[in-house]
């Protein structure tokens, strides 16, 4: 579906304007966008016959008759996006205001503990809807596109009114060919490398697809429609198996060498440290992420340590100790807190060399621990220099929380279709 083929770049740039800040009057408009009333009575028209746009309201009067308020018509097309991540896929379809319709998250393992069906996570922190235990692509990306289907057909959209599908990914991952490129600690890695997503889901969909990093995808959409909308500097951080980040910087998206959007776990911040699956010393990751602090809780509580965890050892996990710690469980607070300390001495020596205004802290970890956000934070904050008086804003989880990505996978689609300079 092509929805904006007909429309020139004037055509693009209001409605882009109205699909980020409406509802508007055509007065506002013109003050934003700097048209006269005719000119912009002509570009409107076209979008309104062309049910892009629609009337939809009236806003206060300041005296005589109230102005009509106009937006874009969130119905006229959706897009799809989804999030292949380390240990989980999510699935958002959204309309064109980025309203979510559907969602489907579903939790992937490589083998399923007996009698721990669905890792046991407590269900108030849970993003999941359902469990699979198979990582090889053409399986899981087969399924995908099956749930996908599903969706589409439960709330009665068809292909056709499909602007396009987002994927966001794992880097290393080349966002021109869709190809992904050699993942560390990623499902069965050796398999993936070298997957066409492209032409996977343009094979069965017949819709346009784009491919990025789920890091870049979440600074993006955090800077075009989260709280901190309008952060021309902003880095957006994932905690979880891994450790991710992405800048926005002066408005546009900053990608590093090979689209690896990992490398920001390699950094080193005690060289005669703990091993990192890399084999190098003292990496972040070998600190801070979800498999470290639960194989720390877990050789505390075998060695005797008293915990509030109930359940079999061998399947406690990041949701599991975070619940704990918000409970006052010590040991989990211990635990959590000594990985925000390293997470927060490498996000202070980031922030000297980039300086964003803003910072957030998400992920799979972040977003369900306040003990783990808070302590990095305060790392972070402490172990600047005293001349910084001008300190970062910071946001835990991001305004989408789990689907962060996801969501960013489906404003890809829109920021492709209409040209942004992002990107």
């Amino acid at each position: 579906m092509d929805l904006f083929s007909g429309l020139n770049e004037e055509e693009k740039r209001i409605f882009n304007h109205l699909q980020k800040n409406g509802p508007l009057t055509k007065k506002a408009i013109q003050d934003e966008l700097g048209y006269s009333a005719a000119t912009l009575n002509r570009f409107m028209n076209t979008l309104l016959e062309g049910g892009l746009a629609e009337e939809c309201g009236q806003d206060a009067s300041s005296g005589g008759r109230r102005p009509s308020l106009f937006d874009v018509c969130r119905s006229a097309g959706y897009m799809a996006g989804i999030d292949i991540s380390r240990g989980s896929l999510q699935i958002v379809i959204t309309d064109l205001k980025l309203n979510i319709v559907a969602r489907y998250s579903i939790g992937v393992y490589r083998n399923p503990v007996p009698g721990t069906e669905g890792a046991g996570i407590p269900p108030l922190y849970s993003p999941y809807d359902h469990f699979v235990y198979e990582t090889d692509p053409h399986v899981l990306l087969d399924y995908t596109a099956q749930t996908l289907n599903e969706l589409l057909a439960l709330h009665g959209i068809s292909h056709d009114r499909l602007l396009g599908i987002g994927i966001s990914m794992v880097g290393p991952l080349d966002p021109d060919t869709g190809l992904v490129g050699k993942v560390n600690y990623f499902f069965e890695y050796a398999k993936w490398e070298g997957v066409d997503l492209k032409a996977f889901f343009a094979s069965r969909f017949d819709v346009p697809v784009w491919v990025e990093c789920g890091s870049s995808l979440a600074a993006m959409v955090e800077m075009l429609y989260g709280k901190m909308r309008g952060a021309a500097n902003l880095a957006f951080v994932s905690c979880g198996i891994g450790l991710r980040i992405a800048q926005v910087s002066n408005g546009r998206l900053i990608r590093p060498v090979n689209n690896d959007d990992g490398a920001f776990e390699h950094l080193i911040i005690n060289p005669f440290g703990e091993r990192c699956t890399c084999g190098k010393r003292g990496c972040v990751r070998a600190y801070a992420s979800t498999f470290t602090i639960s194989a720390n809780v877990r050789a505390r509580i075998l060695n005797g340590e008293p915990c509030l965890i109930d359940k079999p050892i061998e399947s406690i996990n990041y949701a599991d100790i975070a619940y704990a710690a918000e409970q006052g469980d010590p040991l989990c607070i211990h635990e959590l807190e000594e990985a925000a300390r390293y997470l927060g001495l490498a996000l202070s020596n980031y922030y000297l060399i980039v300086n964003p205004d803003v910072i957030i802290i998400g992920g799979k970890l972040a977003s369900v621990s306040k003990v783990f956000y808070n302590k990095a934070v305060e790392t972070v904050v402490a172990n600047l220099p005293a001349s910084e008086s001008i300190l970062p804003v910071f946001s835990q989880g991001g305004s989408f929380a789990f689907l962060t990505m996801s969501v960013g996978a489906a404003a890809l689609v829109l920021e492709k279709s209409l040209g942004s300079q992002i990107l």
